[in-house]
């Protein structure tokens, strides 16, 4: 089956576009986002409680991040900063520019393809796992804890 006949349907329409597939990601990460906005982590359980923090009593890299989202999307960012600061500073925004990238690229603007270079992903890596320890042992602990 080629490409193309996964797209069609039994009478021969086409069932998906180029851009199906992105919408329905943003469309749930919205719908996400607005959930989170509307129901306060701080006074409500949104999520269950984190299972290494629960066990282990150490935070993961995760701890915060709802809480983080929400104050970013109340316009608090310092708070922000101080429930995840990963979160805060190097996840959202490449998905907020990868989101701006695919709009571009949906209403026809011609944006240039884009690749992460190998070092800049183990860099990344390099980081998560510097603020996994971090957060948990040492004198920076206290203020990247949750």
């Amino acid at each position: 089956m080629t490409d193309v006949a996964a797209r069609r349907g039994a009478g021969g329409e086409q069932l998906l576009t180029h851009w199906s597939l992105p919408a329905a990601t943003a469309a749930a990460l919205a719908s996400g986002c607005a959930y989170v906005a509307l129901h306060n982590p701080f006074t409500s359980q949104l999520t269950p409680p984190c299972l290494l923090h629960s066990v282990l009593g150490i935070y993961c890299p995760g701890c915060g991040g709802t809480r983080a989202a929400y104050d970013l999307m109340h316009g608090d960012v310092v708070g922000a900063l101080h429930m995840n600061a990963f979160t805060t500073l190097l996840i959202i925004p490449p998905a907020l520019f990868g989101l701006a990238w695919w709009l571009a690229a949906s209403v026809g603007l011609n944006v240039p393809r884009f690749t992460v270079p190998r070092w800049a992903m183990w860099g990344y890596l390099a980081v998560f796992a510097a603020f996994w320890v971090l957060r948990n042992v040492g004198p920076l602990a206290p203020y990247l804890a949750p």
